[in-house]
């Protein structure tokens, strides 16, 4: 994978797979541990990652999560990608009929991979974005006790499912 600025990428030929429009950063320190993270340090990762692609919070339709399958630090995960989503969506309503953002995590099957989890887990999003799949979490059965899921808004994605692309009103997705 070869990361570089659009208009170069554009101007050399290549073939573009997909387009990272915001980032943000926010890696240990602020929680207690790995496994009790910051709810609040997530979120606000999320929302400056949102602010700064300005992407419209309710256009999302799947988020990849950490997901590291421990009980406390998952939902902690969940109520922050909540509070950042619901806050960026300014709680306005959605307009799609039955719109679910999809939440997926490669962290169950692949383990803990540190430096390269971030890789893992943009490719998984870019072949996402490839084959129009929502991928699912191999082995899912049950929702851990401890997250508190807000399913007007939020699905977690057990098994993959074909993903429509939303369109504006100008029918561009």
């Amino acid at each position: 994978m070869i990361v570089k600025p659009l208009a170069k990428a554009e101007n050399d030929g290549d073939h573009i797979y997909a387009v990272v429009k915001g980032t943000a950063v926010g890696h240990g320190g602020t929680g207690l541990s790995l496994t009790a993270p910051s709810a609040k340090g997530m979120a606000d990762v999320m929302k400056k990652a949102y602010n700064r692609a300005e992407v419209d919070a309710r256009t999302i339709q799947y988020v990849e999560a950490h997901g590291i399958s421990a009980t406390t630090p998952d939902a902690i995960e969940i109520d922050a990608i909540q509070e950042a989503y619901l806050e960026c969506a300014d709680h306005k309503e959605i307009k799609i009929s039955g719109f679910q953002c999809k939440i997926s995590a490669i962290k169950p099957v692949l383990g803990h991979a540190e430096f390269a989890s971030g890789m893992a887990i943009i490719t998984k999003a870019v072949k996402a974005l490839q084959n129009r799949v929502i991928p699912g979490i191999p082995g899912f059965e049950k929702l851990n006790d401890e997250i508190t899921l807000d399913t007007q808004h939020f699905d977690i994605s057990a098994e993959n499912k074909p993903w429509i692309p939303i369109k504006d009103d100008a029918g561009k997705s």
